[in-house]
């Protein structure tokens, strides 16, 4: 695997854990259980990096 692959891997894991953070500060922690469009971007960011990294790899 090059270093770039390598790279996305994390940039995709770290965008998970920043998704998964901000799920439980927006929905868990207030009163409204509506997720924002801006968590929604952030985890389809995450699966965009990944799937970038996945199709690199082969």
């Amino acid at each position: 695997m090059s270093t770039a692959i390598v790279l996305l891997f994390l940039l995709s894991g770290m965008l998970m854990f920043a998704t998964i953070i901000s799920l439980y500060a927006t929905v868990v922690t207030s009163k409204s259980k509506n997720v924002p469009a801006w968590v929604w971007c952030l985890g389809a960011a995450c699966l965009l990096v990944a799937f970038a990294a996945v199709v690199l790899m082969n």
